[in-house]
């Protein structure tokens, strides 16, 4: 099998050369990269362009459509029979790429999502309680498994499918924000192809500074969910949307509504740290669901 890798990339310089680093090591070497300058406007292109002679790179430069744009520009223009995406903050381990590869040898037409982690370095509430959670859902999955209509979903930094199946299921729908790896995991499994995930395919995720910007990421993430609810209602598997939205308690919805949105800057400043990692965490967790699915509106 030969792989493309396939990275969108908007004002990326911050991040391209940690990427680049990441490529570089890879235990299996893709075939080509495809970088899709998406309207990029900084030094992107001057930082690709001293890897050239390092990595099979193409840089692909494009007005700005967005990163389900560039993703399906990337695609379009690839030569090769697996497509593996990555975004631009991401650091793949240096296996990553041979799991996408021997995961797609003996699952035919089927689709890979890895994961995002936090770096492991990083001391802030923000890395430290996102890292907490991955452990916890992570729990006893250690090996590749099928997901469920009740549990689908990838994320579109680090996933992977034949490039027959992306053309087939039409690529990213360039109309959707936000949600657009959902979609794309919704109308595949409709289509009967398999979407799997490789908890051990893990990718270091170079984005999130504070839990505040975290959580105003996650009230996009939210708006645009509801957009594509409306944009799907009409869908012979419109039942697959729905399945994503969160049930709202009404215990819940009562107790939350005496968290302040100030909350979230307390914990980026350290204000919980004296307390136990299990019960800080908690906290986090609750706060910051009432904050994004209970009252999205309040100020942060």
């Amino acid at each position: 099998m030969t792989t493309s890798v396939v990275v969108p990339s908007f004002n990326g310089e911050v991040h391209l050369l940690g990427l680049m680093r990441s490529l570089e090591k890879q235990t299996h070497s893709p075939d080509e990269i495809l970088i899709v300058l998406d309207g990029s406007t900084d030094n992107s292109f001057e930082i690709l362009s001293d890897w050239e002679d390092k990595l099979p790179i193409r840089i692909i430069r494009q007005e700005n459509r967005g990163r389900s744009g560039a993703r399906n520009r990337g695609v379009f223009d690839s030569k090769n029979e697996i497509i593996i995406f990555f975004d631009d903050d991401m650091e793949p381990q240096d296996d990553s790429i041979e799991r996408h590869l021997r995961f797609h040898k003996s699952h035919v037409d089927s689709l890979l999502t890895g994961f995002a982690i936090e770096d492991p370095s990083c001391t802030k509430e923000i890395c430290l309680w996102r890292d907490w959670l991955h452990q916890r859902w992570m729990g006893e999955k250690a090996q590749v498994y099928k997901q469920s209509d009740q549990d689908l979903g990838i994320t579109a930094a680090n996933f992977s499918l034949p490039r027959k199946v992306f053309l087939d299921i039409q690529g990213f729908d360039e109309n959707v924000t936000d949600c657009e790896d959902y979609d794309l995991a919704v109308r595949a499994y409709s289509k009967q192809y398999s979407v799997c995930c490789d908890p051990l395919n893990v990718a270091v995720h170079n984005g999130f500074n504070s839990i505040v910007e975290y959580a105003s990421r996650q009230r996009s993430y939210r708006s645009a969910y509801l957009q594509l609810l409306e944009k799907r209602k009409h869908s012979s598997f419109f039942k697959f949307y729905l399945r994503h939205l969160p049930t709202k308690s009404f215990y819940k919805k009562i107790l939350y509504f005496f968290i302040p949105g100030s909350s979230l800057k307390l914990i980026d400043k350290g204000f919980f740290k004296f307390l136990p990692n299990q019960l800080r965490f908690t906290i986090f967790s609750r706060i910051f669901a009432a904050l994004t699915i209970y009252y999205p509106r309040r100020d942060l």
